[in-house]
Protein backbone atom coordinates (compact mmCIF):
# COMPACT_ATOMS: atom_id res chain seq x y z
CA UNK A 1 0.00 0.00 0.00
CA UNK A 2 1.27 3.44 -0.86
CA UNK A 3 0.48 4.80 2.62
CA UNK A 4 2.12 1.99 4.55
CA UNK A 5 5.65 3.40 4.45
CA UNK A 6 4.44 6.74 5.79
CA UNK A 7 2.64 5.01 8.64
CA UNK A 8 5.80 3.15 9.62
CA UNK A 9 7.99 6.26 9.37
CA UNK A 10 5.67 8.34 11.53
CA UNK A 11 5.13 5.63 14.15
CA UNK A 12 7.89 6.62 16.64
CA UNK A 13 6.99 10.32 16.67
CA UNK A 14 3.27 9.66 16.94
CA UNK A 15 3.72 7.18 19.76
CA UNK A 16 5.77 9.73 21.66
CA UNK A 17 3.10 12.38 21.12
CA UNK A 18 0.31 10.05 22.21
CA UNK A 19 2.16 9.04 25.34
CA UNK A 20 2.93 12.60 26.34
CA UNK A 21 -0.69 13.59 25.89
CA UNK A 22 -2.25 10.82 27.95
CA UNK A 23 0.15 10.65 30.87
CA UNK A 24 -1.55 13.57 32.58
CA UNK A 25 -3.85 12.99 35.55
CA UNK A 26 -7.49 12.40 34.73
CA UNK A 27 -10.13 14.52 36.44
CA UNK A 28 -12.91 12.74 38.23
CA UNK A 29 -15.80 13.46 35.80
CA UNK A 30 -13.76 12.20 32.85
CA UNK A 31 -12.75 9.11 34.79
CA UNK A 32 -16.40 8.43 35.54
CA UNK A 33 -17.27 8.70 31.86
CA UNK A 34 -14.24 6.67 30.80
CA UNK A 35 -15.04 3.78 33.15
CA UNK A 36 -18.72 3.41 32.34
CA UNK A 37 -20.27 5.39 35.19
CA UNK A 38 -22.23 7.40 32.67
CA UNK A 39 -25.05 8.83 34.76
CA UNK A 40 -22.69 10.05 37.46
CA UNK A 41 -20.43 11.54 34.80
CA UNK A 42 -23.30 13.35 33.11
CA UNK A 43 -24.41 14.80 36.44
CA UNK A 44 -20.95 16.32 36.89
CA UNK A 45 -20.29 17.31 33.28
CA UNK A 46 -23.59 18.93 32.27
CA UNK A 47 -23.14 21.92 34.64
CA UNK A 48 -19.61 22.39 33.31
CA UNK A 49 -20.84 22.73 29.72
CA UNK A 50 -23.79 24.86 30.80
CA UNK A 51 -21.30 27.21 32.47
CA UNK A 52 -19.41 27.59 29.19
CA UNK A 53 -16.69 24.94 29.41
CA UNK A 54 -16.53 23.74 25.80
CA UNK A 55 -13.23 21.91 26.02
CA UNK A 56 -13.44 18.97 23.58
CA UNK A 57 -12.79 16.40 26.32
CA UNK A 58 -15.54 17.84 28.51
CA UNK A 59 -18.07 17.95 25.69
CA UNK A 60 -17.20 14.54 24.27
CA UNK A 61 -17.33 12.92 27.70
CA UNK A 62 -20.80 14.35 28.25
CA UNK A 63 -21.89 13.30 24.76
CA UNK A 64 -20.87 9.68 25.33
CA UNK A 65 -22.35 9.67 28.83
CA UNK A 66 -25.75 10.55 27.40
CA UNK A 67 -25.56 8.48 24.23
CA UNK A 68 -24.38 5.33 26.00
CA UNK A 69 -27.40 5.45 28.29
CA UNK A 70 -29.83 6.02 25.42
CA UNK A 71 -30.52 9.69 26.21
CA UNK A 72 -30.60 10.61 22.52
CA UNK A 73 -33.37 13.20 22.65
CA UNK A 74 -31.94 14.91 25.71
CA UNK A 75 -28.51 15.06 24.07
CA UNK A 76 -29.95 16.46 20.85
CA UNK A 77 -31.94 19.13 22.67
CA UNK A 78 -29.05 20.23 24.89
CA UNK A 79 -26.33 20.27 22.25
CA UNK A 80 -28.57 22.08 19.78
CA UNK A 81 -29.31 24.77 22.35
CA UNK A 82 -25.66 25.15 23.31
CA UNK A 83 -24.57 25.30 19.66
CA UNK A 84 -27.14 27.99 18.87
CA UNK A 85 -26.05 30.08 21.85
CA UNK A 86 -22.33 29.48 21.20
CA UNK A 87 -21.74 29.34 17.43
CA UNK A 88 -17.95 29.15 17.83
CA UNK A 89 -18.01 26.13 20.16
CA UNK A 90 -16.64 23.52 17.76
CA UNK A 91 -16.90 20.55 20.10
CA UNK A 92 -20.56 21.34 20.78
CA UNK A 93 -21.36 21.49 17.06
CA UNK A 94 -19.61 18.14 16.59
CA UNK A 95 -21.63 16.55 19.39
CA UNK A 96 -24.83 17.99 17.93
CA UNK A 97 -23.91 16.67 14.49
CA UNK A 98 -23.23 13.19 15.85
CA UNK A 99 -26.52 12.91 17.70
CA UNK A 100 -28.49 14.22 14.71
CA UNK A 101 -26.69 11.68 12.52
CA UNK A 102 -27.46 8.93 15.02
CA UNK A 103 -31.15 9.83 15.05
CA UNK A 104 -31.46 10.18 11.28
CA UNK A 105 -31.56 13.97 10.96
CA UNK A 106 -28.93 14.19 8.24
CA UNK A 107 -29.57 17.76 7.09
CA UNK A 108 -29.23 19.09 10.63
CA UNK A 109 -26.10 17.03 11.13
CA UNK A 110 -24.53 18.44 7.96
CA UNK A 111 -25.33 21.99 9.03
CA UNK A 112 -23.43 21.45 12.27
CA UNK A 113 -20.37 19.80 10.69
CA UNK A 114 -20.13 22.35 7.89
CA UNK A 115 -19.69 25.04 10.53
CA UNK A 116 -16.56 23.42 12.00
CA UNK A 117 -14.65 21.75 9.16
CA UNK A 118 -11.61 23.95 9.76
CA UNK A 119 -11.89 24.10 13.54
CA UNK A 120 -8.46 23.72 15.14
CA UNK A 121 -9.64 21.23 17.76
CA UNK A 122 -12.32 19.13 16.07
CA UNK A 123 -11.95 19.89 12.36
CA UNK A 124 -10.55 16.48 11.44
CA UNK A 125 -13.30 14.67 13.34
CA UNK A 126 -15.87 16.93 11.65
CA UNK A 127 -14.46 16.15 8.21
CA UNK A 128 -14.72 12.44 8.88
CA UNK A 129 -18.25 12.86 10.24
CA UNK A 130 -19.23 14.72 7.07
CA UNK A 131 -17.81 11.95 4.90
CA UNK A 132 -19.87 9.32 6.72
CA UNK A 133 -22.98 11.50 6.47
CA UNK A 134 -22.46 11.86 2.73
CA UNK A 135 -21.94 8.13 2.37
CA UNK A 136 -25.08 7.40 4.38
CA UNK A 137 -27.08 9.65 2.05
CA UNK A 138 -25.80 7.99 -1.12
CA UNK A 139 -23.07 10.49 -2.01
CA UNK A 140 -20.20 8.01 -2.09
CA UNK A 141 -17.96 9.98 -4.47
CA UNK A 142 -18.11 13.10 -2.31
CA UNK A 143 -17.46 11.03 0.78
CA UNK A 144 -14.50 9.29 -0.81
CA UNK A 145 -12.93 12.63 -1.73
CA UNK A 146 -12.98 13.61 1.95
CA UNK A 147 -11.60 10.26 3.07
CA UNK A 148 -8.74 10.56 0.59
CA UNK A 149 -8.00 14.12 1.66
CA UNK A 150 -7.76 13.02 5.29
CA UNK A 151 -5.36 10.25 4.30
CA UNK A 152 -3.30 12.65 2.19
CA UNK A 153 -3.06 15.12 5.07
CA UNK A 154 -1.83 12.34 7.33
CA UNK A 155 0.63 11.18 4.68
CA UNK A 156 1.99 14.71 4.33
CA UNK A 157 2.31 15.22 8.07
CA UNK A 158 -0.47 17.80 8.30
CA UNK A 159 -2.51 15.61 10.61
CA UNK A 160 -0.30 14.81 13.61
CA UNK A 161 -2.55 15.31 16.62
CA UNK A 162 -2.94 11.95 18.40
CA UNK A 163 -6.64 12.67 18.90
CA UNK A 164 -7.14 12.77 15.13
CA UNK A 165 -5.50 9.46 14.24
CA UNK A 166 -8.65 7.42 14.88
CA UNK A 167 -10.38 9.34 12.08
CA UNK A 168 -7.45 8.68 9.77
CA UNK A 169 -7.72 4.97 10.55
CA UNK A 170 -11.43 5.04 9.81
CA UNK A 171 -10.81 6.86 6.54
CA UNK A 172 -8.25 4.22 5.55
CA UNK A 173 -10.76 1.50 6.37
CA UNK A 174 -13.50 3.27 4.39
CA UNK A 175 -11.24 3.32 1.32
CA UNK A 176 -10.25 -0.33 1.79
CA UNK A 177 -6.68 0.25 2.95
CA UNK A 178 -7.23 -2.36 5.61
CA UNK A 179 -3.61 -3.06 6.55
CA UNK A 180 -2.86 0.64 6.85
CA UNK A 181 -5.95 1.16 8.99
CA UNK A 182 -4.73 -1.69 11.18
CA UNK A 183 -1.30 -0.03 11.50
CA UNK A 184 -2.77 3.33 12.52
CA UNK A 185 -5.08 1.70 15.06
CA UNK A 186 -2.01 0.03 16.51
CA UNK A 187 -0.43 3.49 16.86
CA UNK A 188 -3.51 4.88 18.55
CA UNK A 189 -3.93 2.06 21.05
CA UNK A 190 -0.24 1.81 21.88
CA UNK A 191 -0.13 5.55 22.46
CA UNK A 192 -3.26 5.55 24.60
CA UNK A 193 -4.19 2.20 26.08
CA UNK A 194 -7.40 3.73 27.47
CA UNK A 195 -8.85 4.69 24.09
CA UNK A 196 -11.76 2.28 24.21
CA UNK A 197 -13.29 3.78 21.06
CA UNK A 198 -10.16 2.83 19.12
CA UNK A 199 -10.27 -0.73 20.46
CA UNK A 200 -13.91 -1.04 19.37
CA UNK A 201 -13.07 0.30 15.91
CA UNK A 202 -10.21 -2.17 15.70
CA UNK A 203 -12.52 -4.98 16.76
CA UNK A 204 -15.07 -3.97 14.13
CA UNK A 205 -12.37 -3.92 11.45
CA UNK A 206 -11.07 -7.34 12.46
CA UNK A 207 -14.60 -8.74 12.60
CA UNK A 208 -15.28 -7.49 9.08
CA UNK A 209 -12.14 -9.28 7.89
CA UNK A 210 -13.32 -12.53 9.54
CA UNK A 211 -10.72 -12.55 12.30
CA UNK A 212 -13.07 -13.43 15.13
CA UNK A 213 -10.47 -14.25 17.83
CA UNK A 214 -8.58 -10.97 17.45
CA UNK A 215 -11.83 -9.02 17.13
CA UNK A 216 -13.02 -10.47 20.43
CA UNK A 217 -9.66 -9.67 22.03
CA UNK A 218 -9.96 -6.07 20.90
CA UNK A 219 -13.49 -5.74 22.28
CA UNK A 220 -12.22 -7.23 25.54
CA UNK A 221 -9.47 -4.58 25.64
CA UNK A 222 -12.17 -1.92 25.32
CA UNK A 223 -14.16 -3.50 28.14
CA UNK A 224 -11.11 -3.53 30.40
CA UNK A 225 -11.23 0.26 30.18
CA UNK A 226 -15.01 0.63 30.22
CA UNK A 227 -16.85 -2.52 31.34
CA UNK A 228 -20.24 -1.04 30.45
CA UNK A 229 -19.44 0.24 26.95
CA UNK A 230 -22.46 -0.71 24.79
CA UNK A 231 -20.56 -0.61 21.49
CA UNK A 232 -17.97 -3.07 22.77
CA UNK A 233 -20.62 -5.37 24.20
CA UNK A 234 -22.58 -5.28 20.94
CA UNK A 235 -19.38 -6.09 19.07
CA UNK A 236 -18.81 -9.07 21.36
CA UNK A 237 -22.38 -10.22 20.75
CA UNK A 238 -21.88 -10.09 16.97
CA UNK A 239 -18.54 -11.87 17.16
CA UNK A 240 -19.91 -14.69 19.32
CA UNK A 241 -23.21 -15.02 17.45
CA UNK A 242 -22.24 -18.16 15.54
CA UNK A 243 -19.54 -19.72 17.71
CA UNK A 244 -21.01 -19.20 21.19
CA UNK A 245 -24.67 -18.04 21.23
CA UNK A 246 -24.77 -18.09 25.04
CA UNK A 247 -21.91 -15.60 25.33
CA UNK A 248 -23.44 -13.55 22.53
CA UNK A 249 -26.76 -13.36 24.37
CA UNK A 250 -25.06 -12.40 27.64
CA UNK A 251 -23.08 -9.59 26.00
CA UNK A 252 -26.16 -8.31 24.21
CA UNK A 253 -28.21 -8.32 27.42
CA UNK A 254 -25.53 -6.24 29.14
CA UNK A 255 -25.40 -3.79 26.24
CA UNK A 256 -29.17 -3.31 26.21
CA UNK A 257 -29.31 -2.92 29.98
CA UNK A 258 -26.93 0.03 29.72
CA UNK A 259 -28.47 1.52 26.58
CA UNK A 260 -32.00 0.26 25.90
CA UNK A 261 -32.08 2.37 22.73
CA UNK A 262 -28.92 0.89 21.18
CA UNK A 263 -29.71 0.53 17.48
CA UNK A 264 -27.14 -2.21 16.82
CA UNK A 265 -28.54 -4.07 19.81
CA UNK A 266 -32.08 -3.98 18.47
CA UNK A 267 -30.87 -5.20 15.07
CA UNK A 268 -29.05 -8.10 16.71
CA UNK A 269 -32.23 -8.97 18.57
CA UNK A 270 -34.10 -8.94 15.26
CA UNK A 271 -31.73 -11.61 13.98
CA UNK A 272 -32.11 -13.70 17.12
CA UNK A 273 -35.90 -13.55 16.96
CA UNK A 274 -35.97 -14.45 13.27
CA UNK A 275 -33.68 -17.41 13.92
CA UNK A 276 -36.08 -18.63 16.60
CA UNK A 277 -39.09 -17.90 14.34
CA UNK A 278 -40.46 -15.27 16.73
CA UNK A 279 -41.46 -12.92 13.94
CA UNK A 280 -43.74 -10.68 16.00
CA UNK A 281 -40.89 -9.97 18.41
CA UNK A 282 -38.56 -9.37 15.47
CA UNK A 283 -40.96 -6.74 14.14
CA UNK A 284 -41.11 -5.10 17.56
CA UNK A 285 -37.32 -4.77 17.57
CA UNK A 286 -37.34 -3.35 14.04
CA UNK A 287 -39.84 -0.72 15.15
CA UNK A 288 -37.63 0.17 18.13
CA UNK A 289 -34.56 0.48 15.89
CA UNK A 290 -36.44 2.84 13.60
Amino acid sequence: MKYRGVVVLLLPLLLFSCGALWQSDTKSPFELARTGMYKEAATALEPMVTAGNFDPLVVESLYYSWIRTGEYMKARERFDAWAKANPNAGAVHLAAARVHHLTGNYDEALTHVNAILTNANVGVAAQYEKAVLLEDTGKREEAEAIYKKLIENFQNGIIRNPNDLLWVARALWATEYYHDANDVLKIVTQGNSRNAEAFVTWGDLLAEKYNEPEAIASYQDALKVDPNMPEALAGMAKAFADSDPEKASSALDRAMKTNPNLIDGHLLMVGQNIDSEQYDKAQEEIDKAL
